[in-house]
């Protein structure tokens, strides 16, 4: 199964939630981002998934070089299939493979409050209920994005008990609201965070 948006064309597996709301709302800020003439030569895509967010970096951004990380194997195999051959896709939780050293990191990290019922007779991998693991994932993916890039965009809901600039605030950096939308019953909010 296949999603795309422009230029933006991902795979999609059992493992992996197609692109969303969050997903479109992300690339949109990483338009605004390059609309300000922000130039990034590398990118961390961190909690992959399908690897909307990587190719977003190299399709909008521009960057040069991209490493593409999901704690599980099943999703980095469709952000594989997803992204160009000179990408990296590593397989390890909260980054813990990789060093510093990148422009900027972009997560999609699980921001829901609690895990919702198990999808009844689907026999969903234990990656898509991940997606919903709540506080503790987004707290250290935000925090493994803080120690290795210089600037991180990301996501979160207003039903979120932690907000990107609590934690990211906690590690040195500045934040700014780039984009937001209201949906059903949350708002989503994109944050931008630069080291001050």
């Amino acid at each position: 199964m296949s999603w795309s948006r422009g230029s933006i064309a991902v795979y999609v597996n059992s493992c992996t939630y197609p692109p969303s709301d969050d997903t479109i709302l992300l690339l949109e800020a990483m338009e605004a981002l390059r609309r300000e003439g922000r130039v990034y030569g590398s990118a961390l895509d961190l909690g992959t998934g399908n690897g909307a967010l990587a190719l977003g970096a190299v399709e909008v951004l521009g960057v040069r070089r991209v490493a593409a990380v999901d704690a599980y194997p099943c999703p980095a195999l469709a952000a594989r299939a997803t992204l160009p051959p000179q990408a990296l896709v590593a397989v390890c939780p909260y980054a813990s493979c990789l060093k510093g050293g990148f422009d900027i990191a972009l997560v999609n990290p699980p921001y829901l409050p609690e895990k919702p019922p198990p999808p009844g007779g689907q026999g969903c991998s234990p990656t898509l209920s991940e997606a919903w693991a709540g506080e503790g994932v987004m707290r250290g993916m935000l925090e493994a994005a803080g120690r290795l890039a210089g600037e991180v965009l990301t996501v979160y809901s207003s039903l979120s008990s932690v907000t990107p600039q609590e934690v990211l605030g906690a590690m040195g950096f500045s934040t700014r609201i780039l984009a937001s939308e209201r949906f059903f019953m949350e708002r989503l909010e994109v944050v931008h965070a630069w080291r001050s």
